[in-house]
């Protein structure tokens, strides 16, 4: 496999303000130092979620 397909992707998101508060309250509640690991953290567990809700509706 191709080290091209782990390769980082920069993307700008804009969040409602509120959601920002609860991905910092996300971080410091898992002492988290950088919030990109808590925004990548959160993108994985809803993606992985996806994934199960998917296979449970097949």
């Amino acid at each position: 496999m191709s080290d091209e397909a782990d390769a980082i992707v920069r993307k700008t998101v804009s969040l409602p303000a509120s959601t920002w508060r609860e991905i910092e309250d996300f971080q410091f509640s898992r002492r988290m130092k950088k919030d990109s690991v808590a925004i990548r953290y959160l993108i994985d567990l809803g993606l992985k979620a996806e994934a199960a809700r998917k296979k449970e509706d097949k």
